[in-house]
């Protein structure tokens, strides 16, 4: 029965302790914008593999808006406005993402393979060959295989056997 007490301090100290400070009755979060933006990256990522494209967009343009310098938010959210059919803004932040990207291979193989789905292929290959070509990229099997189809669609049937 003493027990009743103690259980109750500890639930209201965890209630009270859970990510967001008060002042003047308005909630104020605690964690920095850059910890909020990958936050919604990871929501917007979860809602694109679900394929509840609108959310997604609402999330990934979230983390985009609070860390204007997140190549991955930045490259995600192309993929999102690919997906619903908006290829220029998906091309705007794709390229924001390889300005903003520490020459990241994974967001030039995503980049490149844009690029071939809009038929720009000479500048896909360049950015699909970069990502293959980088020692970082734990899988270059993946862009060399998107180069290929690449190749293919332009019939190189050479170019894409290579």
């Amino acid at each position: 029965m003493t027990r009743w007490p103690g259980l109750l301090l500890c639930a209201l100290v965890l209630a009270f302790s859970t990510g967001c400070i008060t002042e003047g009755g308005k909630p104020k979060p605690t964690g920095s914008p850059r910890e909020a933006a990958a936050a919604n990256l990871n929501l917007g990522a979860a809602y694109l593999r679900k394929g509840d494209l609108e959310a997604a967009l609402t999330k990934l343009q979230k983390a985009v808006d609070l860390d204007e310098q997140n190549p991955q938010a930045h490259a995600t959210l192309a993929l999102a406005y690919e997906r619903v059919g908006l290829s220029d803004e998906a091309r705007q932040h794709y390229q924001k993402a390889i300005k903003v990207s520490d020459d990241d291979p994974v967001i030039d193989n995503m980049y490149g393979a844009y690029l071939c789905r809009t038929g720009d292929f000479n500048d896909a290959e360049t950015f699909l060959l970069k990502a293959a070509r980088n020692p970082r990229y734990r899988t270059p099997e993946a862009a060399y295989a998107n180069a290929g189809v690449c190749a293919l669609r332009e019939d190189r049937l050479d170019e894409a056997e290579g």
